[in-house]
């Protein structure tokens, strides 16, 4: 009798928590996993790149990841083997802080369902902000170099709703001053993306 995919993945998150069985190592910072090619490589095109690429390091079995948040980098590779995104215990300002980082290293490691599932994290808990917290995650996504076009129209249609579809007409003005100093503190192309939003309204 075969076995169920919950138990196929229970096993891998054991393959993964504690490395047995391993013959590929990734370092970032001071961290270090013991991985497996097995389950790496037929889902992300990026490892099986590298592991398959005859680079020197590809050989020694270790691949070093530069220039990246050791946690996000445990995120991604937890999801790697198990398929489920549950960011916990992490010091970051806010929540849709670490879905922005998640997406962003799912699009650089070429991992296009890991990237929709912190997508859609993000809008989630983007949604839930109120105009103060969408104009400080404004001025994030709107200066990131390089900009980002689909994380800057989420951000652009979540300000967009609040400002004009949902806001009380009190509120206006006082969120007004708030958008004001987003455009003013913004990349140009963001802020015309903003203001052009507005006017459809």
């Amino acid at each position: 009798m075969g076995r169920n995919t919950y138990d196929m993945q229970q096993a891998d998150e054991k393959l993964f928590s504690l490395g047995q069985f391993s013959d590929l190592k990734i370092r970032c910072g001071a961290r270090e996993w013991a991985v497996h090619k097995a389950i790496l490589c037929p889902r992300s095109e990026y490892f099986d790149r590298i592991v398959n690429s005859g680079f020197k390091k590809s050989h020694e079995n270790l691949i070093e990841l530069h220039d990246e948040n050791p946690d996000i980098v445990h995120l991604t590779l937890e999801w790697l083997y198990n398929e489920r995104y549950v960011p916990a215990g992490m010091t970051y300002t806010s929540k849709w802080g670490i879905h922005k980082a998640v997406f962003e290293i799912a699009d650089k490691y070429l991992l296009k369902d890991l990237q929709n599932v912190a997508l859609q994290a993000f809008l989630d808990c983007e949604i839930s902000e109120d105009m103060e917290g969408l104009v400080k995650l404004g001025k994030l996504i709107g200066n990131m170099a390089p900009a980002n076009p689909v994380l800057q129209q989420a951000v652009v249609d979540c300000l967009s709703y609040e400002f004009v579809g949902s806001q009380a007409a009190f509120m206006r003005p006082y969120h007004a001053a708030e958008l004001v100093e987003l455009l003013r503190e913004t990349r140009s192309d963001f802020a015309i993306m903003i203001f052009l939003k507005l006017n459809e309204r």
